[in-house]
C-alpha cells in the first residue's frame, strides 16, 4: 500500500508596509552605512598613519645602512691603497 498525501502550496500575500514606516526603515539603514562608512574611514585613516610612520623608519634605516656602507667602501679602498 501507498500512502498518498496532499500537497498543499502555500501562496505568500506580499506584506504591505506603510509608507512612513518605509521612509523611516531607510533613513535608518542610511544612518547605520554613514556611521559604518565613517568607522571605515577612522580605520582607514589609522592604517595609513601607521603605514607612513613605518616607510618613514624604513626608510631612514636605509639611508643608514647605504651611509654605513659608502664608509666601508672608503674605509677598504684606503686599507687597500696603504697595503700596495
Amino acid at each position: 500500500m501507498q500512502n498518498h498525501q496532499n500537497n498543499q502550496v502555500a501562496t505568500s500575500t506580499p506584506i504591505t508596509v506603510p509608507q512612513d514606516e518605509t521612509k523611516t526603515m531607510l533613513q535608518q539603514l542610511l544612518q547605520g552605512q554613514q556611521l559604518q562608512g565613517k568607522a571605515l574611514n577612522q580605520v582607514t585613516t589609522e592604517i595609513n598613519t601607521r603605514m607612513n610612520h613605518m616607510f618613514r623608519d624604513l626608510s631612514t634605516k636605509y639611508d643608514n645602512v647605504a651611509s654605513h656602507m659608502r664608509q666601508m667602501d672608503i674605509q677598504i679602498a684606503q686599507t687597500a691603497e696603504s697595503v700596495n
